[in-house]
């Protein structure tokens, strides 16, 4: 299974075309709310342009940043699916063009072709699978090891290399990068503080560059604190 939000590529060519033939183009503002939590859903997405969080705020207002999508990647079919209420907020990163299917659409099209419902089964469950792994290293690691892996699973979605070589970039702050790893952005800085004196990232103007992939991921595997 691919390392990628895209669920659509599991499906054949024809089948992919019929899908964005029927899509819709749609412009959001840095910012702007795609969808909010708790909402009804109408369409799901893939993003052309520009970068979507998601995202969930507690009653008390504490954040948690899930991912930052990238272009090419599929948000908001499980909705799509159950008809259950939106779980995240969506939210634009810079200017963002999404493409958007209707659930009407989407319904017809799944009767249509059945290949649709196969390929986002098996994305769902390598999916549940990723989750499994957030879980584990979320109560299991230290913050350095979390933040190894969350920067890891970051680039793996969407993280832009240069030129093919090892060095890749993602856009977030670190108030973002924070809330993906629930800590605070103090204890962050500090981290990215040491591994920028050791050649490993170089952050800046919210821009997170990976100098050294292979040092990254042996952090990632560490079972005890980098010293």
């Amino acid at each position: 299974m691919t390392n990628s939000a895209n669920w659509m590529l599991l499906l054949p060519e024809e089948v992919r075309t019929e899908l964005s033939r029927h899509m819709t183009l749609r412009n959001y503002q840095d910012g702007q709310y795609i969808y909010r939590a708790g909402e009804s859903s109408h369409s799901l997405y893939q993003i052309k342009e520009g970068g979507v969080r998601l995202r969930v705020l507690s009653e008390s207002g504490k954040e948690v940043t899930y991912i930052i999508y990238s272009p090419g990647d599929c948000f908001g079919f499980l909705s799509a699916i159950d008809s259950e209420p939106r779980p995240q907020d969506t939210i634009a990163v810079g200017e963002v063009t999404v493409a958007s299917l209707s659930v009407s659409e989407f319904e017809r099209l799944r009767n249509l072709y059945p290949a649709i419902d196969r390929a986002l089964l098996r994305h769902t469950s390598w999916r549940i699978r990723e989750l499994f792994k957030m879980y584990e290293f979320g109560n299991l690691c230290d913050l350095r090891r979390r933040l190894a892996l969350q920067i890891g699973f970051l680039l793996d979605f969407g993280g832009k290399s240069d030129s093919g070589d090892s060095v890749q970039e993602i856009k977030l702050t670190q108030d973002t990068l924070a809330s993906s790893v629930c800590a605070t952005r103090q204890a962050i800085s500090k981290v990215l503080k040491s591994w920028s004196d050791k050649g490993i990232i170089e952050y800046r103007y919210g821009r997170l560059r990976v100098l050294d992939r292979g040092q990254l991921a042996k952090i990632s595997e560490q079972s005890s604190p980098e010293h």
